[in-house]
């Protein structure tokens, strides 16, 4: 297998991570939001109300495009 082959192949396997990538991180984004949505109605907002969620999603997931970026770059040759 030359060169160019195999680097056609490893592109096509980074082609197919970042959806898959994206879509597991707002799955977890999602079950984190219905738990502390649910949460919030059983306790009638007295272990978590909609603020410290709201709190809680921003800075708990707080650039996940980031590692979007570096992948990117390390593929583009950005880093390199």
């Amino acid at each position: 297998m030359t060169f160019v082959k195999m680097f056609t192949r490893a592109e096509q396997i980074i082609a197919l991570n970042n959806p898959l990538m994206q879509i597991s991180i707002y799955a977890v984004m999602l079950f984190v939001l219905m738990f502390g949505s649910e949460m919030i109605i059983k306790t009638n907002a007295t272990s978590l109300d909609v603020g410290q969620l709201s709190t809680l999603m921003t800075y708990g997931f707080p650039n996940h495009g980031f590692l979007n970026d570096v992948i990117d770059g390390i593929c583009d040759d950005y880093f390199l």
